[in-house]
């Protein structure tokens, strides 16, 4: 079988390092950092091996990229399905965050590790609208990075409406950091809220692309290794 479909290859996907519990890691850095901007947040746990048909019903693009733990469970592909279980059953206003290390299978280069670590965040509440949301982005990545400049651009995420991009600049060129839109009237009305009186965004990015800025690295493969974990697994 194929990687996405073998037990060795999976069992060494989950015995990568947890980049999240190393202090001084900058991974952990950066996270220290988000959870510190963003201190109105509910902090949530989720499972990094989930059911195949929440995943298959949320990653869209990124379910063709799962590694499959056997006929009804694969590892997660993204955080995101964490929030919209946890999101469930309560009242607004709602303010929840995540973060753990995902699992895709996709070439590994500069640039990409089959194992990352994602952020993601939620906010359901009467004025959680387009501007809400560009502020609360703008002030994170302002606390994360500094004065680099900040633009917007149109994305394709198929799982929230009015979908965009921010894009900072950078010593190449402008680089995506996080993408982010509008919860969907239909994904409130399910999570139980009135979707004709609430509203909600979502925003999600991976903190190794941030690290990378924020430190000055050039390969992302240098986070898993020394001097900043002692081993780390080839594949």
């Amino acid at each position: 079988p194929d990687d996405r479909f073998s037990k060795r290859v999976i069992a060494r996907l989950l015995a990568r390092p947890r980049l999240l519990d190393m202090e001084k890691h900058p991974v952990r850095v950066v996270w220290d950092e988000i959870r510190a901007a963003l201190a109105d947040y509910e902090l949530v746990d989720g499972d990094e091996i989930e059911d195949d048909q929440v995943a298959k019903s949320h990653a869209l693009d990124n379910y063709g990229k799962s590694y499959r733990v056997n006929e009804r469970q694969v590892l997660r592909t993204q955080t995101t399905d964490t929030l919209w279980l946890a999101m469930t059953g309560r009242s607004p206003p709602v303010r929840l965050l995540t973060a753990g290390r995902v699992f895709r299978q996709i070439r590994q280069d500069k640039d990409h590790t089959k194992v990352f670590h994602q952020a993601d965040a939620v906010c359901i509440d009467r004025h959680a609208n387009r501007d809400a949301l560009k502020a609360t982005v703008t002030a994170l990545l302002k606390k994360l990075l500094g004065n680099k400049p900040t633009r917007w651009r149109p994305a394709r995420l198929r799982i929230v409406n009015d979908p965009q991009l921010a894009v900072v600049k950078t010593k190449t060129g402008w680089l995506d950091v996080v993408g982010a839109g509008l919860l969907k009237p239909r994904t409130l009305r399910q999570a139980g809220y009135d979707a004709g009186a609430d509203t909600g965004f979502a925003f999600g990015l991976g903190i190794e692309r941030l690290a990378m800025i924020k430190f000055g690295i050039d390969d992302i493969r240098t986070l898993w290794q020394p001097p900043y974990v002692a081993t780390v697994s080839s594949h």
